[in-house]
């Protein structure tokens, strides 16, 4: 089978899963350790990871909010702070922070929705 380039980056915090796995064994299904970086169909670089508190909120427990917010934020921290390429046909066409690039309105904000 032959797919587009996709790339899953392990992005887990052992100390902070074994929190979670100490609070909530099941909430291992859940944990909100990978970012995912590919190329669409319109050959634009995506790069995507999940809210925790939204993933966390699955198990129900209350408890758990806090380390879900704490992983969430750092996880923001990450994304805000790393160097972000938007390629379109092999080419660069944006490049910034996360937040400039939501700023600027682009390819990068549309694929953000």
């Amino acid at each position: 089978m032959e797919t587009a380039p996709y790339t899953i980056l392990g992005a887990c915090n052992p100390p902070l899963a074994h929190r979670a796995l100490s609070a909530e064994p099941e909430i291992g299904l859940l944990l909100p350790c990978n970012v995912i970086v590919y190329v669409d169909a319109a050959g634009q670089t995506v790069v995507s990871a999940i809210d925790p508190a939204a993933q966390f909120k699955l198990v129900e427990r209350a408890d758990l909010e806090p380390l879900a917010g704490e992983v969430g934020e750092r996880l923001r921290r990450v994304l805000a702070a790393l160097p972000i390429l938007v390629l379109r046909d092999g080419r660069v066409v944006e490049q910034g922070r996360h937040h400039e690039l939501l700023a600027a309105g682009g390819d990068y904000r549309r694929m953000c929705g």
